[in-house]
């Protein structure tokens, strides 16, 4: 039984279409908010009370395991058949 090579017999998958950019645009400015929200970390003297300071980290840890989450989504589900529906 002869086998076929990786990559031959399969139409390619074209990666630079507009909503695969699109995705790849997305994935970007979603790492740069998680990167964004650890700043929070730096401000711990601008906070006059410590419930303030620990009240704004429990936020900017819940937004980026929110962005985690989206982010993963997307690197899961993502591929040709969601650039195809992307719109």
């Amino acid at each position: 039984m002869a086998t076929v090579p990786v990559g031959r017999g399969v139409p390619k998958i074209k990666m630079n279409t507009p909503a695969v950019n699109r995705l790849h645009l997305i994935g970007k400015l979603m790492d740069d908010l998680h990167g964004q929200l650890n700043q929070v970390y730096s401000l711990e003297e601008e906070f006059s009370e410590k419930r303030q300071f620990n009240e704004a980290v429990d936020m900017v840890s819940k937004a980026q395991d929110s962005i985690k989450r989206v982010r993963d989504a997307i690197g899961k589900k993502g591929g040709q058949s969601v650039a195809k529906g992307y719109k």
